[in-house]
């Protein structure tokens, strides 16, 4: 009874360097779990660009002019709120602790209405795909981008909600401006303490 011998070497047409990396890649894809298969298959862009690409790209720009704009509707809507409480906290017949009680409820509100002014324009720039989306959800509906403009203005930190492409320029601005504006608040509540809550008996 003959024997036979099964030949292990590349064909003589095929390049020696090219059968190896071909052979290596097949038992890498047998070794490699069927998720990440699959994960290797989708090709995703970077989150990232380049910092050329960014200044050539036109939804950066609309992005910064979008960001610019929103800080500074927030910026003087807090400065104008806490004008007007400065000046009219004297004239309320109130007990100078229940007074105190009313500032930090009018503050409240001011923060969430500037958050909701972040909430809408999140919300008006992700219905353009170049301008971004929001991570973790199919769609964008007006409540979510508010969640995600709360989590961002109060500095909690990015949770199921996440931003993405030149949205995030929005985000980081946010974040910055409502650190700075929560404690701008937490100043002139300290200064309003200093002035009335002494006074009651």
């Amino acid at each position: 009874m003959g024997s036979f011998t099964i030949a292990t070497a590349p064909p003589p047409h095929i390049d020696l360097d090219q059968f190896t990396r071909r052979l290596m890649r097949i038992k890498a894809r047998r070794a490699a779990p069927a998720h990440s298969r699959r994960h290797a298959a989708i090709r995703t862009p970077p989150m990232t660009p380049t910092l050329l690409s960014a200044i050539a790209s036109p939804a950066h720009w609309l992005a910064v002019l979008a960001t610019v704009f929103m800080v500074t509707l927030a910026v003087t809507t807090h400065y104008e709120g806490l004008q007007r409480l400065n000046r009219a906290m004297p004239r309320w017949r109130l007990p100078a602790r229940l007074r105190i009680l009313a500032l930090i409820f009018c503050i409240i509100s001011l923060h969430i209405a500037e958050i909701w002014m972040f909430g809408i324009g999140i919300h008006a720039m992700v219905a353009f795909p170049a301008l971004g989306e929001i991570g973790g959800v199919s769609s964008a509906p007006l409540l979510d981008a508010v969640y995600l403009s709360t989590t961002t203005y109060t500095t909690v930190g990015y949770g199921d909600l996440a931003p993405r492409g030149p949205l995030r320029l929005v985000l980081g601005s946010e974040a910055l401006t409502g650190f700075v504006l929560l404690t701008w608040s937490a100043s002139f509540t300290y200064l309003e303490m200093q002035r009335y809550w002494r006074t009651d008996a």
